[in-house]
C-alpha cells in the first residue's frame, strides 16, 4: 500500500542536541523513509505554506492515486555504473484517442 504523506514541520525546532538530531530533522526523515519504502511520495512543508501550496499537493496526489501501474526494472548485472535506457510506449485508445504517460524518473525517454 502507497503512502502519501503531508508533514507540516514548520513549527517544530531546528535545534540540535547533545545527541540527537532536530525534532524537524526527524519528523522530515521519518516522512521520506516511509514514503520512498511504500512507493508512496513524501510533501514537506517544512516553512511557510499557502492554501494554493496544498491544493496544489492534493491535485498532485490525485494524479498519483489514479495511477495504479507501476513499471520496474532491475538488471541481471546490478552494475549502477552501466546508463541504461527504458522506454515507454502507451498505445492510443480504441477510438484513436491519444493516452497521457506520467513517469517518476527524468531519466526515461517517454514515448506516447
Amino acid at each position: 500500500m502507497q503512502i502519501f504523506v503531508l508533514a507540516f514541520t514548520d513549527e517544530l525546532s531546528d535545534r540540535l542536541t547533545k545527541n540527537t538530531s532536530s525534532s524537524k530533522f526527524n519528523a522530515e526523515n521519518f516522512a521520506r523513509k516511509i514514503s520512498v519504502e511504500t512507493s508512496g511520495i513524501a510533501y514537506l512543508f517544512g516553512k511557510a505554506y499557502t492554501l494554493e501550496n496544498i491544493q496544489e499537493v492534493l491535485k498532485s496526489v490525485m494524479i498519483e492515486l489514479r495511477s495504479p501501474y507501476v513499471i520496474g526494472y532491475s538488471p541481471i548485472d546490478r552494475n549502477p555504473e552501466i546508463p541504461r535506457k527504458l522506454i515507454i510506449s502507451v498505445a492510443d485508445g480504441p477510438q484513436g484517442e491519444k493516452r497521457n504517460t506520467v513517469a517518476r524518473e527524468s531519466k526515461l525517454l517517454l514515448i506516447d
